[in-house]
C-alpha cells in the first residue's frame, strides 16, 4: 500500500549479507545532503555466500561504483 514502509534484513536468510569494511577517511559513515553529495568519499566492503564486493563512493560526484 502506497505510504507503507517496507525492510529488508540483507543478514536475514536468504542472503546472509555481513558488512566487513566501512571506510570514509578514517569514519565509519557517510552522510549525503539533499542533492546526493556526500560529505566524504570513501568505501564499503560487504560479502554474502562467499563473494565479496567493495562499493567506492567517490568524494566529488557522490557516483557509487561496484568493484
Amino acid at each position: 500500500d502506497p505510504g507503507e514502509e517496507a525492510g529488508l534484513t540483507l543478514s536475514d536468510p536468504p542472503y546472509y549479507a555481513q558488512l566487513e569494511l566501512a571506510d570514509f577517511d578514517g569514519y565509519q559513515h557517510v552522510t549525503f545532503d539533499g542533492y546526493g553529495m556526500p560529505d566524504r568519499g570513501g568505501s564499503v566492503v560487504i560479502s554474502a555466500g562467499g563473494v565479496t564486493k567493495t562499493i567506492q563512493v567517490d568524494p566529488e560526484t557522490g557516483k557509487a561504483v561496484i568493484q
